[in-house]
């Protein structure tokens, strides 16, 4: 673990988790010295998080009978990230007591941009082009629905997206982009450009289209308009599957991050 760095990935998440919250009504954050909680007041754990702060005992507590409480009194689904740092029996003890179970486990990554990057993809057609109009968020949002089927989360990522595109403005930190063959999209991708490090999101490839480096393609893109930004560093968060592709880009673990749901249910 490399906890300087880990922490500029976690701000990183914290600013494109508030960034939009803070400037639309209806939506809260709260931040203390203990979490980062985003309230949308949409029924989503993907865009209502619960982010820890430090591991003391004290400040779980504050977690866990403050912040999470405010999610499952209201029986509205939210996600707890919990970072490296704070890892110890302490956290395992308030996880066991209010009931929760591991939903992912994800590596903090961090890559050095003034290092010569990524060559080019092979030619695959695909076109890169930034997302402006409320007919592109709308098409940005369907396709993130999309990995989500019928689940009524991907409801949600439309109505959020929605929600969010009246807030565009050309020099807003947070910048989304469509990859699209011929006439059709196949491919999302977003960077956050905070002052310090750029974060990479949101990499996702139509689920018929995969398999023809859409994806790798629209990653070395990324990075590219990131120095193009210029954005020194870059972070992000990946599986333990898609470790490889940023690792023979450049990137470097510098911790773990877990994720759990947080329900209506629980041993409040």
């Amino acid at each position: 673990m490399n906890q300087p760095l880990l922490e500029l990935v976690r701000r990183n998440f914290i600013a494109k988790s508030t960034g939009c919250a803070r400037r639309l009504s209806g939506m809260v954050v709260e931040e203390t010295d203990d979490f980062t909680l985003v309230d949308t007041g949409m029924p989503t754990d993907t865009f209502n998080v619960v982010v820890t702060r430090t591991g003391r005992s004290e400040s779980l507590q504050a977690v866990f009978e403050g912040a999470v409480r405010r999610f499952r009194e209201r029986a509205v689904p939210a996600a707890l990230w919990c970072w490296e740092p704070d890892f110890s029996p302490t956290l395992d003890r308030y996880l066991e007591k209010h009931g929760f179970l591991l939903e992912e486990t994800n590596v903090a990554m961090w890559a050095d941009l003034t290092r010569p990057l990524p060559a080019s993809s092979p030619e695959n057609g695909l076109r890169i082009f930034p997302v402006e109009t409320p007919d592109h968020y709308e098409t940005f949002a369907g396709l993130l629905a999309g990995l989500f089927g019928d689940h009524p989360e991907a409801g949600n990522v439309r109505r959020y997206y929605r929600t969010i595109a009246p807030l565009h403005h050309p020099n807003q930190p947070y910048r989304l982009y469509l990859g699209r063959v011929g006439d059709e999209v196949v491919s999302t991708g977003t960077i956050y450009r905070s002052d310090e490090a750029a974060g990479i999101y949101d990499i996702a490839t139509r689920a018929d289209r995969r398999g023809h480096g859409y994806g790798s393609e629209m990653f070395r893109f990324l990075m590219e308009e990131a120095h193009r930004l210029g954005a020194k560093q870059a972070v992000l968060q990946a599986s333990p599957d898609g470790l490889g592709i940023y690792l023979r880009a450049g990137f470097e673990p510098v911790g773990q991050v877990r994720v759990y749901p947080i329900t209506a249910s629980g041993a409040d």
